[in-house]
């Protein structure tokens, strides 16, 4: 089945499940079926479980996260040498930071 067909499968509605995405005609919720497969139920669990339960869904749910998440740009919190030195430098003692976005907005337009 191709994604577009697929995907219609999910639906977002305000006034199901609060809006979260469900399977069409279904109020079992993608977050619902992603964690029942991260906990180890298998696709034929799930399909017994759930009457009227397709493989298409499950796999709809799985391309749903999937494109969810492939607008996400990820950015890694590691502290590296240039953190510890402009954290403990004389810079940082001697300011005051209102919240943690203002001290990393300093930090990336710091001169070292």
């Amino acid at each position: 089945m191709e994604d577009q067909a697929l995907l219609e499968r999910i639906t977002l509605n305000p006034y199901v499940m609060m809006g979260k995405p469900v399977i069409k005609g279904d109020r079992l919720t993608v977050e619902v079926s992603l964690n029942l497969l991260a906990h180890g139920a298998t696709t034929t669990d799930i399909l017994d479980e759930y009457n009227g339960l397709k493989l298409e869904d499950i796999q709809a749910c799985l391309l749903f996260a999937g494109d969810s998440l492939s607008g996400t740009d990820f950015m890694p919190l590691i502290m590296g040498k240039a953190w510890s030195r402009f954290v403990q430098g004389a810079f940082c003692r001697k300011a005051r930071f209102r919240n943690l976005n203002t001290l990393f907005f300093h930090f990336l337009n710091y001169n070292y």
